[in-house]
Formats: C-alpha cells, sequence, structure tokens
C-alpha cells in the first residue's frame, strides 16, 4: 500500500462538479478567466468508469484514486471557461482523451485564452486514508492478525476499499483478497429465503417439518418431538425456532456427519429447550436447516440457487462456498491462521454452507449492503415489506462472523454510511474479536470527515 506525497486536506465543492470540458460563455469569460471548475479522474490503466472529482480549497487540489490499482496512465478531463487551456505539468490537456501518469504530485495550470492570464494549481494526488489505514493497521498489530481487507459505502458508493497486513504467507492483503466471512453468512441466506417468499414460492409463516411443511419429513424420524413441526421459516431466521446451544452447538458436534446425518441427529435426539417463536437463542443450525429449505423449494443446490437468484444480478462474482483444507485455497484467497487457538481447516465448509460457509470479497459484500440497505440508489429488488423485515428495517445493523482464522463484520451504520471488514484471524488463542472490529470501524468513522467521491463499484 503506497502513500504519495500529500497536501493541504481539502474540502469538496460539489458545486464546481460540471459534466463537459468547457462551460458557457458569459460576461466573466471575455478571454481572461482562468478558472478551474472542474479536474476528474475517469479511469485508471484498463479500468473504466472511476470519475474521481478533484476537491477545491483555494489554490489548492486534492485528486483521490483507489489504492491497489495502476496510476500510471489516467484518462482525465477538465471543465474549464471557453477559449482557455489547461496543462498538467508540460503536457496540454484533451478533455477526455489524454492520459497523464499520476503517480506522483502535480502542478495544474489554466490559461486565458487571450494568452495573458494564467492560474496555478497544486495539485495532491493521493491513493490511501492514512488515519484510516493507520488505525486497522495498529488493530491488526494489537490483535496480532496477519491480514485485512476492509471498505467503506458513502451513499450506497464504495468510496474507499484498502487492505493491510498479509493474506498469507509472502503474499500483501489486497481490496480484492477472497476471504471467509463465516457467520456473515446468514445475511446471505436470508436474502435468498426472501427472494424465494416474493417469488410466492414460500411465506415467512409456512412450517418447516412436518405434515404441510416445507421439508415434512424428509429428515429425522416422525413422529416428532414436541414443537418442531411448529417451527416456521420466520422463527427459523429470527432464530427463535425453540432450539439453543445448550449444552453445545449442534453445527460443530459429529464432524463426520454429512449434513442430512447431522440434522437426523437433531431431530431424532435433541428436544426444544423453549417454544417455538418465544425465545431468541443464537442458531447456526436454525441457518443450516434453511439452506435445506431453499434447495427443497428451489430444486437446485443451496449455492446454486443463491449464486443465480441473488449473486449473480447483485453482480457479486467473487462469492462461493469456501473449500476445507488450505490445498483447496483459491488463487487470491487468504491463507487463514490459528493464531493460538483452533485449527481453521478443521471445519467442512460445505456443511456450514448456509450458516457460515460464504467466502467473498470487500467489493461483493459492499454489492450486497447496497442491494438491502432500503436506499433505492442501487435497488432492493424485493417488495417494499421485504425489505423491511427484520433486522434489515433498521437504521442501523450489523452482523459478524468469527470462525478459527476468520474475523468478519458487515454494518448498516445509518442511511448514509456502511462498511465491511474481514480479517484472516480470530485474537491470539482464538479470541473472538467481533466487539474489537465494530469498535475499530466506529473509531475509524469519529476520525475521518472527508471521503473520496468515486464509486469503485462502478469500476470494471
Amino acid at each position: 500500500m503506497s502513500r504519495l506525497p500529500q497536501a493541504t486536506q481539502l474540502l469538496l465543492t460539489a458545486s464546481l462538479a460540471l459534466s463537459s470540458c468547457s462551460s458557457s460563455s458569459d460576461s466573466s469569460s471575455s478571454g481572461t478567466d482562468t478558472s478551474l471548475y472542474s479536474f476528474r479522474a475517469l479511469s485508471l490503466g484498463g479500468h473504466v468508469g472511476l470519475d474521481s472529482q478533484t476537491r477545491f480549497a483555494g489554490g489548492n487540489l486534492r485528486l483521490d484514486l483507489p489504492p491497489g490499482m495502476d496510476h500510471s496512465s489516467v484518462l482525465v478531463a477538465a471543465s474549464i471557461p471557453d477559449g482557455a487551456t489547461v496543462w498538467v505539468d508540460d503536457t496540454q490537456i484533451q478533455s477526455g482523451t489524454t492520459r497523464l501518469d499520476l503517480t506522483q504530485d502535480m502542478w495544474v495550470r489554466v490559461e486565458s485564452g487571450d494568452g495573458n492570464n494564467a492560474t496555478l494549481y497544486f495539485m495532491d494526488v493521493t491513493d490511501d486514508l492514512p488515519d484510516v489505514d493507520d488505525t486497522v493497521i495498529d488493530f491488526l498489530t494489537d490483535h496480532q492478525v496477519s491480514g485485512a481487507a476492509y471498505g467503506i459505502l458513502k451513499g450506497e458508493k464504495l468510496v474507499y476499499a484498502s487492505s493491510a497486513g498479509t493474506a498469507a504467507d509472502g503474499v500483501d492483503a489486497t481490496p480484492n483478497t477472497i476471504f471467509r466471512v463465516a457467520s456473515v453468512s446468514k445475511p446471505i441466506t436470508l436474502r435468498a429465503i426472501l427472494q424465494l417468499v416474493d417469488d410466492g414460492e414460500v411465506t415467512l409463516d409456512s412450517t418447516v417439518f412436518g405434515v404441510g411443511g416445507v421439508l415434512e419429513f424428509d429428515f429425522g424420524t416422525a413422529p416428532y418431538s414436541a414443537g418442531i413441526e411448529d417451527i416456521t421459516i420466520d422463527y427459523l431466521l429470527r432464530h427463535v425456532s425453540g432450539w439453543t446451544n445448550d449444552p453445545n452447538d449442534p453445527l460443530f458436534q459429529n464432524p463426520g456427519f454429512t449434513t442430512e446425518e447431522l440434522i437426523d441427529d437433531v431431530l431424532d435426539n435433541r428436544t426444544l429447550t423453549t417454544t417455538p417463536g418465544d425465545t431468541y437463542a443464537y442458531s447456526n443450525f436454525g441457518y443450516l436447516v434453511l439452506g435445506r429449505v431453499i434447495e427443497k423449494l428451489s430444486g437446485q443446490t443451496y449455492e446454486a440457487y443463491v449464486t443465480s437468484a441473488l449473486l449473480t444480478p447483485m453482480g457479486m462474482t467473487s462469492t462461493q462456498i469456501g473449500g476445507d483444507a488450505l490445498v483447496d485455497r483459491l488463487a487470491d484467497e487468504a491463507q487463514y491462521y490459528a493464531n493460538g487457538g483452533s485449527d481453521p481447516y478443521a471445519n467442512s465448509m460445505g456443511r456450514l454452507d448456509s450458516a457460515g460457509g460464504w467466502t467473498t470479497t470487500v467489493g461483493d459484500l459492499a454489492r450486497f449492503l447496497a442491494g438491502v440497505d432500503r436506499m433505492q440508489v442501487v435497488p432492493d429488488d424485493l417488495s417494499t415489506s421485504l425489505q423491511s423485515y427484520s433486522y434489515l428495517g433498521f437504521t442501523n445493523w450489523y452482523h459478524t462472523g468469527s470462525l478459527p482464522g476468520t474475523s468478519a463484520i458487515i454494518e448498516r451504520i445509518d442511511d448514509e454510511y456502511s462498511f465491511v471488514a474481514l480479517m484472516n484471524a480470530r485474537g491470539p488463542a482464538g479470541a473472538i474479536l467481533s466487539d474489537d472490529l465494530r469498535t475499530m470501524m466506529q473509531t475509524i468513522f469519529a476520525d475521518q470527515a472527508e471521503w473520496p467521491n468515486y464509486d469503485l463499484l462502478q469500476v470494471q
């Protein structure tokens, strides 16, 4: 992660954001005007769709470019008075066609149409936010975590995505590194179930087991114990099914069992602790069952349905169920570290699937957040009533994920901001970092007043 020289922090002046390379003439632009209305980076290297506009403050400019990309060939555009010309160092800018090497700070000069006047602007070109990155680096150091990737959304735009530390031995983490996300998989499963509801395949009040249930008697042995046939889709989604993790979490018992064998065993040998619908008790097992509901209703595997119905339409092309062993690691995937805790490769990600098996990137989770936040710049593509189901209807909500070798969080802070943070370890001795991760991100938002104005979700 490189850091380019910095100048004064600058404020965005939205009124200067014109879209053409020249303004209409008026009484103030009679050939002597040397104003620079806007200066924008449109693309970099082979990546298009950037559109990062400079922030103005007095005679200085600041241009934000995304970290981790090639800044040596940036397509630029400028908005200036009729007849004027704009130069960057010794290069005259032809708006929308000139490419510049912006790996260092530059001087921008606007010359009047009559050739008698010029205004010089210093342009600070930066690809990082030091206060943000330093906070993450300090977190990794304090908690002995190898690597992280993280992203900030503002107004459904991914305005910052960066990384710190190492993704694997000798390999730096990048914003595009693929990470396991553990229980951050559950909002994906929830959204997939809501899609089936919206499509009329099931209702939230549909029962799951027994006569008339979605799964009927596909698992376990009839007759079921008391309350099982009263469990609904809604109860599983909201963790009020009646199953608890006392004395242990069934999802992590009997590691040699297949998914089907595990569900059979729980139905046959584990009675409900509370009445369905009455008491909240976080249940990984409940979300494992929801994965089988999706398979029964769709006629596809859980991963295939979620990919076709949800991930592909959202543009989440780097998201898939993870592999179990180190040898199964994808080309861009992180390596997971025990950090003094349990073996990160001891769990079957395929068995965890709908409860905690997804791997993904910061960019893909940013797309997911933008598609479930009820702010319609990016459509949520659900009926209005379903867009506010459960925690999706809250102004502020978050979901964390934790497994050996994995710490993850997504959060909708308010109607403007959301964030993603992914790491390839728990804390020392396997300490769960969920609360600390959230505190770290809250510190970042408290300290950082200004964000870039590009949208990395539009960069291709």
